[in-house]
């Protein structure tokens, strides 16, 4: 009877341990990840030019935006549903400095042909706020390394100052000079694109990667104030590295 429960015992630990060994080796499923990138070139310059008849003449205002390749934070939980492909969601920010030029020329209502003109320039920061929903496939996981990609839908919302957002121009008798004031405002739209990645992760452990990180956007959003219409595309080619954690 004693050998008898000698032997079951043994039995269980055996078990026990060979559950708690394959446990152990079974690869987790979960992952969530950050990561900091920049783009790697500079955005388009976003250009307005706004014509309009004052006096029996043609006015015409003129801008440019400009704005650095900035730095874009983000998130993303995903869950590997087979071993080779997964499902994840992630949120990213993006924030740029930039600035707006703006060339005023305004027909004189005494003199034909001898227009007021006026220049100026104000901050111009963009900000973006993606959120993006991926199918990504691993396409190498072996001796420490782990090469995925993945594509799905983007969601961008860009906020960005166009020149009458910040700057006010008044033109008032005797129309001798054009008055600038500053404003804050800002445009912003929404709207709807793709979405590319991929990673090349170094497994650290079992739960924590070292990830070098490539995403691609393109979601052009349509602005429009006064002076008119103007489309930017807040996104293209990113470059960083981040970490991800798997559970």
């Amino acid at each position: 009877m004693r050998r008898a429960t000698t032997i079951a015992a043994v039995c269980v630990f055996v078990l026990g341990s060979a559950t708690a060994a394959a446990a152990q080796q079974r690869p987790p499923r979960g992952f969530l990840e950050v990561a900091v990138a920049t783009n790697l070139r500079t955005p388009a310059t976003v250009a307005q030019d706004h014509r309009f008849t004052e006096f029996l003449e043609t006015a015409d205002v003129t801008s440019a935006v400009q704005v650095g390749r900035g730095v874009r934070t983000g998130a993303r939980a995903g869950w590997w549903v087979t071993r080779r492909v997964a499902l994840a969601g992630g949120v990213s920010v993006l924030r740029a400095s930039g600035a707006v030029q703006g060339t005023y020329a305004f027909p004189s209502p005494f003199v034909f042909n001898a227009p007021v003109t006026a220049t100026g320039s104000a901050r111009a920061r963009r900000t973006a706020v993606d959120t993006s929903v991926d199918v990504i496939a691993s396409l190498f996981d072996e001796r420490g390394w782990q090469l995925t990609a993945g594509i799905g839908p983007d969601i961008a919302r860009v906020r960005q100052p166009l020149l009458a957002d910040v700057l006010t121009a008044t033109y008032e008798f005797p129309f001798t000079a054009i008055a600038l004031t500053p404003a804050s405002g800002a445009s912003h739209s929404t709207a709807v694109g793709v979405h590319v990645t991929a990673a090349l992760a170094r497994h650290l452990g079992h739960h924590l990667d070292l990830t070098g990180t490539f995403d691609y956007r393109r979601a052009p959003v349509h602005l429009t104030t006064v002076d008119g219409a103007a489309t930017v595309n807040a996104g293209g080619a990113a470059a960083g590295g981040g970490l991800r954690v798997r559970f």
